[in-house]
């Protein structure tokens, strides 16, 4: 009896962007309750529902860095000069509510914004620059500034962590960013990655790899 090479692999499908009516550059990847299907993509947001591909666009015709999922009825995103969410309950189709005049005039003029966050009642959305805090009502109560740049992003259990390239990896504390224990030598090496060993939280960057409780 001969078995096939393919005995216990898991189902795979290739879309092409032909299929899925995006841009060739996908950024992030979630999905709600009932498993469809959501994309931040170069050309927009994509659904798909495990039938249709749908994409939605923004304004400004962007591209979405990162996205999240809140009860299955608003997909905030961080996209390129543009922070808001798409309302998937008021019709056929999505209506879009930019944040962007929530923020202070002097700072709605944003290049990209990489990230977005759930923090318990918080939404975070994360530049280079700035991490702008949000509350449940998605009034800003804070802005976070960096003065020689953010590096990099992380969540590990309801914490948001930032690498600064001055102060190292920090840690977002009642609005207000705490350097980790031995998160200064943290400046050069980007980390590009956070895993939960639990109880203790592992990182790694190009040539550091380490735990903490």
């Amino acid at each position: 009896m001969q078995t096939s090479p393919a005995t216990g692999l898991p189902f795979t499908r290739f879309y092409s962007s032909k299929v899925y009516k995006g841009g060739i550059q996908n950024y992030a990847f979630t999905q709600d309750s009932y498993g469809s299907l959501f994309v931040a993509n170069n050309f927009g947001l994509l659904h798909y529902d495990g039938t249709d591909w749908q994409r939605f666009g923004l304004p400004n015709s962007t591209k979405i860095r990162d996205l999240w999922v809140e009860h299955d009825e608003k997909v905030y995103v961080a996209a390129q000069g543009e922070i808001g969410y798409f309302h998937f309950q008021t019709g056929p189709e999505p209506v879009y509510h930019s944040l962007l005049d929530r923020l202070p005039e002097g700072y709605r003029d944003l290049e990209e914004v990489w990230k977005v966050f759930r923090l318990h009642e918080h939404l975070v959305f994360c530049t280079f620059d700035y991490l702008f805090i949000f509350d449940e009502h998605e009034t800003l109560i804070r802005i976070i500034e960096s003065d020689s740049g953010f590096l990099s992003f992380h969540q590990h259990q309801q914490q948001l962590y930032v690498q600064d390239s001055d102060k190292g990896l920090l840690r977002l504390e009642r609005d207000r960013l705490q350097t980790v224990p031995q998160g200064e030598s943290l400046t050069k090496n980007l980390i590009r990655g956070m895993v939960t060993i639990s109880p203790m939280c592992c990182f790694s960057s190009k040539k550091t790899a380490a735990c903490y409780s």
